[in-house]
């Protein structure tokens, strides 16, 4: 039997001897679709968008935002990453932490009015200090009721952008999916997603973050139209730890916000 005074020093030294790597790491994430369309078609912009800036200005570790469509945005303390080529499609990423690549893919199909918009997926590599290379993609698919199908080939599409420059990087997938689970085509399109080893951070619930309840929706309507989903990767797991519908009491948007704590595991 080994004496109790050596299997403590074993212990202790193994202990010391554990990369301080394997700690986790907590990112803070919105995702949120700005409604900067001109006016009239998005009222109050100015008013809005100010409120936006002060809500998100120095809050958050990453803010990954959609129809921010003005050629000078507004003046935020982080660094704003929109590549020159996404610069039409209302893409952009808020944040604070080391970007080591950005890239822009449009979607090749569009319908309707959307033909005039250049809609596509934002993707952002992050470096996580004690963690290592994160893929950040943010999108915003079709809108309309009818177009099931076109948001299905977009998010195809999308997805296998992200994934291919993901590789074995753990990635989060966020935005306006314009998803309604009422309609089979979205909720097969949903599932489609979850197959690709994402998870919906949602978890089952109804985290609604288009209302009737907002001011600028029409009464009666509702929809899970924004979501946040985690893949993980070779040596990274993601676990949302929490997740919650933001700017409920301040509208800032047609869109509430959706604000999640992930925590980046290496393994």
């Amino acid at each position: 039997m080994r004496h109790p005074l050596v299997l403590s020093l074993i212990a202790g030294s193994l202990a010391w001897s554990r990369p301080l790597w394997a700690e986790p790491v907590t990112l803070d994430l919105v995702s949120i679709n700005a409604w900067d369309l001109p006016w009239p078609v998005s009222r109050d912009r100015r008013d809005r968008l100010a409120r936006l800036v002060r809500a998100v200005r120095d809050r958050h570790d990453v803010v990954l935002f959609q129809e921010l469509w003005r050629r000078r945005p507004p003046a935020f303390d982080r660094r704003l990453v929109r590549p020159a080529a996404a610069r039409a499609s209302g893409l952009a990423v808020l944040t604070g932490r080391e970007v080591a690549r950005s890239w822009f893919h449009p979607f090749s199909v569009r319908r309707g009015i959307e033909v005039l918009k250049r809609k596509g997926v934002l993707g952002t590599v992050l470096r996580i200090g004690g963690v290592g290379e994160v893929v950040v993609g943010v999108l915003h698919t079709q809108a309309g009721r009818r177009h099931g199908a076109v948001r299905r080939a977009q998010v195809e599409e999308g997805v296998g952008e992200v994934l291919a420059e993901a590789g074995d990087r753990p990635v989060i997938l966020a935005g306006d999916f314009n998803l309604d689970e009422a309609n089979p085509e979205d909720a097969a399109t949903a599932a489609w997603i979850e197959a690709q080893g994402f998870e919906d951070t949602a978890g089952g619930r109804d985290l609604v973050t288009w209302s009737g309840d907002n001011p600028w929706v029409p009464r009666g309507r509702r929809a899970r139209f924004d979501r946040i989903y985690l893949r993980d990767g070779a040596t990274v797991d993601l676990e949302a730890e929490a997740l919650d519908v933001v700017f409920r009491d301040s509208p800032v948007s047609d869109h509430y916000g959706l604000r999640a704590r992930i925590a980046l595991r290496p393994r």
